[in-house]
């Protein structure tokens, strides 16, 4: 697990604007978060623990679900609000060396220096 989740810490902490990186599966219809970046990386502000592997998803962004459905890339088409953040989250298929779809690489991107300079 932590091999597998370094290489996206070190992405997210090259990254500038990205509150949260991290991996999804889909098991019988669900959605589960694997890699969570917030284990060893927060940007500043982000105080939202890190998810645990397997930890199910219970919202219903329909881009995520596409992506799954699909095994495409997507992005969300409106921008999403969580807490004090505005993000868009944009969604990558993770395949296998054969492949075979295997699950999602997620970014959520966050849209609040963009706002500040719109006000």
């Amino acid at each position: 697990h932590e091999r597998a989740l370094a290489p996206l810490v070190r992405m997210h902490r090259a990254s500038k604007n990205v509150l949260f990186m991290y991996t999804a599966v889909m098991r019988d219809g669900k959605v589960f978060w694997i890699l969570d970046t917030a284990r060893h990386y927060r940007v500043p502000g982000n105080d939202v623990p890190a998810d645990r592997v397997m930890t199910p998803y219970n919202g219903s962004d329909p881009d995520l679900l596409r992506a799954f459905r699909e095994q495409t890339a997507q992005a969300d088409r409106e921008p999403m609000v969580q807490a004090d953040h505005t993000y868009l989250s944009a969604y990558a298929p993770i395949r296998d060396s054969s492949g075979n779809f295997v699950g999602l690489f997620c970014v959520d991107m966050v849209l609040d220096e963009l706002d500040s300079r719109e006000k």
